[in-house]
């Protein structure tokens, strides 16, 4: 997992597909590198497990990551993409709420049961899970709204876990298509409107249903449709 935003940091997660276990072994939390440098500190940490950067099965990373450097001209998720190790990047946009309430199902389900473990050498993303909140909405009143708060300590590694979650167990790759629904004295012409977006693999353009900022991300021949 990855994350781009302030703070460059990344997370090492191993996955029991079997019983759908999560375990993150090791962490990485670093500010003011390169990419370049953040890659040479992730094989590092990988060798120090005794785990080829050959047998990583993807990086999951934050959205922000696609945005080009004015350095380099191209993103850090292209520039981890064209390394000599050939990373699969998964980055998939996705809301905050839902992709918490994944993570969440993860630590504690309903039922009780526990499928998420972080390892006690993991101490920023120990610290950072105990000290993630909501924000209040009323300091008078104490309500809380259904938001993270953005406090710049807590929330880096706790989205960076969310993005793995989201990419690696969230199956809602495309939204599903809305029956017509119809509202007289409304163009109706306008509710088919297509746009075009960029796919976030092969960087060929593709028609979409749904705005820009909404999944899919990806055109159907890079998601294995035909």
């Amino acid at each position: 997992m990855f994350s781009f935003c302030g703070c460059p940091i990344s997370g090492a997660m191993a996955v029991n597909n079997l019983l759908e276990q999560v375990i993150q072994f090791d962490e990485l939390y670093v500010s003011r590198k390169s990419i370049d440098i953040i890659e040479e500190m992730i094989v590092e940490k990988l060798l120090e497990h005794r785990i080829s950067p050959q047998n990583v099965k993807g990086i999951f990373t934050d959205p922000a990551g696609n945005a080009e450097e004015l350095s380099s001209g191209i993103s850090p998720v292209d520039s981890l993409r064209m390394s000599e190790y050939r990373w699969k990047v998964y980055n998939k946009g996705s809301q905050i709420a839902p992709g918490i309430a994944l993570v969440r199902s993860f630590v504690q389900a309903a039922d009780g049961s526990r499928k998420f473990y972080v390892t006690s050498i993991c101490r920023e993303t120990i610290r950072s899970l105990s000290g993630y909140t909501y924000t209040k909405e009323s300091q008078r009143y104490q309500t809380i709204k259904e938001e993270a708060l953005k406090d710049g300590l807590h929330d880096h590694m706790c989205d960076a876990i969310r993005y793995f979650f989201v990419n690696c167990f969230d199956q809602n790759k495309w939204i599903a298509e809305v029956p017509e629904q119809y509202n007289y004295g409304v163009d109706l012409q306008s509710r088919a409107r297509v746009v075009m977006k960029r796919c976030g693999i092969c960087k060929a353009s593709f028609p979409s249903k749904t705005p820009k900022n909404q999944p899919p991300f990806i055109c159907r021949k890079c998601n294995g449709e035909q």
